[in-house]
């Protein structure tokens, strides 16, 4: 009768470090459940801030090609000017 409560006592001593050991796990696993959701909207904010800066950099690409085709222009409305300011200088001059 002594061992059987012996053995009866050593069980449940054993129980108990395996339910402590239990809840230790399950606090461990809700912690990294936790973290990993915390990872997981980190990434998602990091995602929103590319996709932010790409739109804004198609943007600047489309307005530098506008401006670069104004410029053109510009450049071209100004050789014409050139071209006939030079012209009415020489009609003068003979």
């Amino acid at each position: 009768m002594g061992q059987m409560l012996k053995s009866m006592h050593e069980v449940g001593t054993l129980s108990s470090g395996s339910v402590g050991h239990l809840r230790q796990a399950s606090g461990t696993v809700g912690r990294q459940t936790e973290a990993i959701a915390h990872i997981t909207h980190e990434v998602g904010q990091i995602s929103a801030g590319v996709r932010t800066n790409t739109d804004a950099a198609d943007q600047n690409s489309r307005l530098s090609q506008h401006l670069a085709s104004q410029a053109g222009s510009l450049k071209q409305m100004v050789n014409n000017f050139r071209l006939r300011q030079s012209e009415n200088a020489r009609h003068m001059g003979a």
